[in-house]
């Protein structure tokens, strides 16, 4: 709408009605296309939408309410002003165009002079809105930009603290990376059942980025006993318990100083404090039992135990999916969370392909890459 001058789109089924409308409008400089029936005006307003529609209200297929409605219904088309220009100037036919979205009414037969002030004042609150819905766009945008930004920082720091636990014992980084993708399957498919509303897209978001902290309290762990090939004394155990602990204890620290509500870092300490609960209560460290443990921790707890029986451990060999299925299965309402042992079993298929294309390398066929690295071949 440069200078002032506008695209407008006059929808009248008398021709000489257009031919006048045209006359007087393009003096001022706007540019006026035509419409005698409904459909053609939807068409046009569909195929080049205007800056501007004079609308009359009576038309041989569509009514100008319904042309009102459809228009202004349509996010596409919905900032696009309408002034009602018809005969009908009674107070109900009034207050129905305004209520079917109408910006304007004027009464046939107008006054020119009104008719272009009222047009004039319409396209500037037109170019005042698109102005207004450009910055907000634009400002969508960069807080887009800058949150992902922001996460693609967390997911940073996220992995670096996940491989410093990870050093700690014989945990491969695919560990974490399976655990996060388990998670996500578990919480997509509770989602889609219906169960927990709680469960929104940011929930998955948190759950996915945070589910691989759920062992970084292990770095306070004794290498005798983190490290040991096999069983632990009772002892022992009692030290390895201590993981929750120490890790629940460092991110609640960092929640409280980030402030952070209901973001990751809360999500983040619910995981890593409570992994270890069972759905009976005889889990650790706190033996909460059922829904007091936090949702979170659930799914995390049996996508956990699904990947230490799927992986090669020092004191066992990986179990084929089968028996680890069988083994959620006999914990289903003691170990595990009924409703989250059904997720599983509707989307195992996605646990067998993640456990494929993240497997741990063969130590073996490691040691021989670094060998030939070191020494190539002739």
């Amino acid at each position: 709408m440069p200078g002032g001058s506008a695209r407008i789109l006059i929808v009248d089924d008398v021709p000489d009605n257009i031919k006048l409308l045209r006359a007087l409008l393009e003096i001022d400089g706007h540019t006026v296309t035509g419409a005698e029936n409904g459909h053609d005006a939807l068409q046009a307003v569909s195929t080049n939408p205007p800056d501007i529609i004079l609308l009359d209200l009576v038309l041989p297929d569509i009514t100008g309410f319904e042309i009102c409605e459809r228009v202004k219904t349509d996010p596409r088309t919905g900032n696009i002003p309408i002034i009602v220009i018809s005969g009908m100037g009674d107070r109900d036919t009034n207050l129905r165009a305004f209520e079917c979205g109408a910006d304007e009414f004027l009464s046939k037969p107008f006054d020119r002079t009104l008719l272009k002030a009222r047009i004039q004042n319409t396209l500037r609150n037109k170019r005042l809105n698109d102005a207004l819905q450009a910055s907000n766009a634009d400002l969508e945008r960069r807080v887009a930009l800058r949150t992902e930004e922001i996460r693609r920082a967390r997911l940073a720091t996220v992995s670096s603290l996940a491989r410093l636990a990870g050093t700690r014992d014989n945990e491969t980084g695919n560990h974490v990376k399976r655990v996060a993708n388990y998670c996500v399957f578990i919480a997509e498919d509770l989602a889609a059942a219906g169960n927990h509303p709680e469960i929104t897209d940011s929930f998955i978001v948190e759950l996915s980025d945070s589910s691989p902290l759920h062992d970084i309290g292990k770095v306070g762990i004794p290498d005798a006993i983190l490290l040991k090939p096999g069983k632990l004394t009772e002892t022992e155990f009692e030290i390895m318990k201590q993981h929750t602990l120490i890790g629940g204890e460092t991110l609640r620290r960092a929640h409280e100083e980030a402030g952070d509500e209901d973001g990751f870092l809360r999500m983040a300490c619910e995981i890593t404090f409570y992994h270890h609960e069972k759905w009976n209560g005889s889990g650790y460290p706190f033996g909460l039992e059922g829904d007091a443990i936090p949702l979170s921790a659930r799914i995390c707890a049996l996508a956990d135990v699904y990947d230490a029986l799927s992986s090669l451990r020092p004191y066992k060999e990986p179990f084929p999916h089968e028996r680890c299925r069988a083994i959620i299965e006999e914990g289903r309402g003691t170990h595990f969370d009924p409703d989250i042992v059904d997720a599983f079993l509707r989307c195992e298929d996605k646990f067998i392909k993640t456990r494929e294309l993240y497997a741990d390398e063969d130590p073996a066929s490691s040691l021989q890459k670094l060998v030939e690295e070191i020494q190539p071949g002739d």
